[in-house]
């Protein structure tokens, strides 16, 4: 994985749960990178939100 590309993917992540670019922004080299980062995010809300509950 590139570091870089995932680095720009952050920067995309960042700014589309802030409001200001739409996940139709994402230029196509990047859309693998934000997928997994997405992904990733994705589970840690999901757990964060399940070991609330106990």
């Amino acid at each position: 994985m590139n570091s870089v590309k995932m680095k720009f993917a952050e920067a995309y992540w960042t700014l589309v749960q802030a409001g200001r670019r739409s996940e139709d922004s994402i230029p196509e080299e990047l859309r693998t990178e934000y997928d997994m980062l997405k992904k990733n995010e994705a589970g840690k809300a999901s757990s964060l939100s399940d070991s609330s509950v106990m």
